[in-house]
C-alpha cells in the first residue's frame, strides 16, 4: 500500500517573488507617459501674454484622480476636474479633464516631464523656454501651429503679434493698465467730482444714471463716489 503523504504541499506565494503593485502614479516617469499620449498643451492667447496649463483627459475618472493625487503630493495645485459630452457613433460618454495651470506649477511639472515625453517633447521644451523668458509669444504660437501641421497636436493654425517674452509682456500690461488708470484720474475733474456727488447725494441719483448723464462709465462713478472711496470726501 502506498503511504500517503499528508503534509501540506509546496504553494508559490507570488508576493515573496514580486513587488506589490500599488494604485496610483508614484513618479514623473508615469505622469509624463500619460500625458504624452492623452495629454495636451493649452493655451490662451491674450494681448499681452499668453496663458498655459498642462491638460490630462480620460473618460475614466478614477484614473484623473491618481494623477491629481500625484500632483498635489508634489507641492502643485492642480484644479479640480471637469467633464463635458464626448459622442463616439451612437454613444455618448464622459470625458474627464484635470488642469494645471501657471500658478498651480505647471513650469515645475513641465520641467519634470520634459524627459520622459516624446511626441509632445518640442512643445514642452517651448513652453519652459516662453516661461522662462527666453522666446517670445510670437515664437510659442508658431511652434504650436508647426505641431499642429505635423500631426502631433490637434486644433487649429493662430496668428498672434506678440514679439516679447512671458516677463516683457506682463509689464506691458501692467503699465498699460496704469496709464489707463491715469487717464481716469485727470478726467475726472475736482468739479465734475463734487457734481456728482450731490447727484447722488442730494438728488438720490443711481451710480448707473448718473454715469449716462456725464457720460463716465458705471465703475469709474462706483469707484469714486462710493461711501467708502478715499475720494468720496
Amino acid at each position: 500500500m502506498l503511504a500517503i503523504n499528508e503534509s501540506e504541499p509546496q504553494v508559490e506565494h507570488l508576493h515573496d517573488e514580486y513587488p506589490t503593485i500599488h494604485q496610483g502614479y508614484t513618479d514623473w516617469r508615469q505622469v509624463a507617459g500619460y500625458f504624452d499620449g492623452d495629454g495636451s498643451v493649452g493655451y490662451v492667447p491674450g494681448r499681452f501674454t499668453v496663458g498655459l496649463r498642462a491638460i490630462w483627459t480620460d473618460t475614466y475618472k478614477p484614473q484623473l484622480e491618481h494623477i491629481q493625487d500625484f500632483l498635489a503630493s508634489e507641492g502643485l495645485s492642480p484644479s479640480k476636474m471637469t467633464s463635458k459630452e464626448k459622442k463616439r457613433s451612437s454613444t455618448i460618454t464622459l470625458a474627464w479633464n484635470l488642469l494645471l495651470s501657471e500658478r498651480g506649477g505647471v513650469l515645475y511639472a513641465f520641467r519634470k516631464m520634459l524627459p520622459y515625453v516624446d511626441k509632445k517633447r518640442d512643445q514642452v521644451r517651448n513652453v519652459i523656454a516662453y516661461l522662462e523668458n527666453t522666446v517670445t509669444g510670437e515664437e510659442l504660437i508658431e511652434n504650436f501651429n508647426q505641431a499642429v501641421k505635423l500631426g502631433t497636436r490637434s486644433g487649429k493654425i493662430r496668428q498672434a503679434k506678440m514679439a516679447w517674452t512671458k516677463q516683457q509682456g506682463v509689464r506691458l500690461s501692467h503699465s498699460r493698465a496704469g496709464g489707463r488708470a491715469w487717464v481716469v484720474k485727470k478726467t475726472v475733474s475736482p468739479q465734475l467730482l463734487q457734481k456728482m456727488r450731490v447727484e447722488r447725494e442730494d438728488l438720490g441719483m443711481t451710480f448707473r444714471k448718473i454715469a449716462e448723464v456725464n457720460s463716465i462709465s458705471y465703475s469709474t462713478v462706483f469707484r469714486l463716489i462710493r461711501p467708502d472711496s478715499p475720494r468720496a470726501h
